[in-house]
């Protein structure tokens, strides 16, 4: 997690050197006022960025209380399930069950994980990469290296968020620039041009420092583009999920326990609040203020949900 994080804080401080450097220092147009406040835009919204993927790196899902820890001599015996069922029962722990097929026939058992030793709580997840059951999982992010879950989900779909407008921004406030400079290529090629057309008269010197400004420039918008495309549509199937209060895993894949060979009946948890401003507010919290903001907004403890249980029948 450590080098994925100062990866990408290196990314952003180029970004940041390719923009003030070389854009405003060699490039930028206009006057000294519009200069300024371009500069103030770009660095509130480098800022967001930052603070945000700060926020998704550095907080960590909630431990899984006690109460859903049996008894590690459980996971020992031969017909542990059946010692599971009993022991949750006993202590009555608010997780959905799911059908197993067993020796003994079918037998309904709450989701638990064999690595971690413990009762899966609704919507939790064994995530492999962190070594842990993490709360309220929603995906393993490789780009940073962090599960995505309860307490940081907001946090990332806004580094997303802000990171493509820091795309965007950068794309519209130098194409017009680019445009403008694309005169200093031709002035650099046209000896080679003079060289087929004759007549034809270098009007102006070519700029050599001009020129690798504008080319550095230009390979930075040209990834600002493709970054910013590639984050927005990201960010667009995030959101997608987030206003049927769903997760990344929830959308693709079924909750289980036991092995990969076993059938069972699993339940297909709704966990829909009814509306969509219901379920964007669970994450983002009912504050309009604070939506846009890195700020700590999302209520709950991650095991307790209003949900609709549909049950469906998967094979395994």
């Amino acid at each position: 997690m450590r080098y994925h994080l100062f990866f990408w804080v290196l990314s952003f401080l180029l970004w940041y050197i390719l923009f003030s450097a070389s854009f405003c220092a060699h490039i930028f147009p206009y006057g000294t006022v519009a200069l300024i406040i371009q500069l103030i835009f770009f660095q509130i919204i480098w800022i967001l960025a930052i603070c945000s993927l700060f926020s998704t790196t550095l907080i960590t899902p909630a431990e899984i209380p006690k109460r859903f820890m049996p008894p590690k001599d459980i996971f020992e015996k031969r017909n542990f399930v059946k010692e599971i069922v009993k022991w949750a029962n006993e202590v009555n722990l608010p997780v959905h069950c799911v059908t197993m097929s067993t020796e003994g026939g079918d037998i309904k058992c709450p989701p638990f994980c064999l690595y971690c030793k413990v009762i899966k709580p609704n919507r939790t997840h064994h995530c492999r990469r962190c070594n842990r059951c993490i709360i309220r999982m929603d995906h393993h992010c490789p780009i940073i290296g962090r599960c995505i879950h309860m307490h940081n989900h907001k946090f990332f779909l806004l580094f997303l968020f802000w990171a493509a407008v820091l795309c965007g921004y950068a794309v519209y406030v130098t194409l017009p620039a680019l445009f403008q400079r694309t005169s200093i290529v031709i002035w650099n090629f046209s000896g080679m041009i003079s060289a087929v057309i004759p007549g034809y008269v270098q009007r102006a010197p070519p700029s050599i420092d001009r020129l690798v400004s504008t080319c550095l420039v230009a390979s930075g918008a040209l990834n600002a583009l493709i970054c910013g495309i590639s984050l927005s549509i990201f960010l667009g199937q995030l959101m997608h999920s987030l206003l049927r209060n769903e997760t990344t895993l929830e959308s693709t894949t079924f909750q289980f326990c036991g092995d990969n060979n076993d059938q069972h009946i699993t339940d297909n948890i709704s966990y829909d609040l009814g509306s969509v401003w219901k379920n964007f507010c669970s994450i983002f919290g009912y504050n309009p203020l604070l939506w846009l903001l890195p700020i700590q907004t999302t209520y709950g403890n991650g095991l307790f949900f209003n949900e609709d249980a549909l049950k469906k029948k998967v094979n395994r």
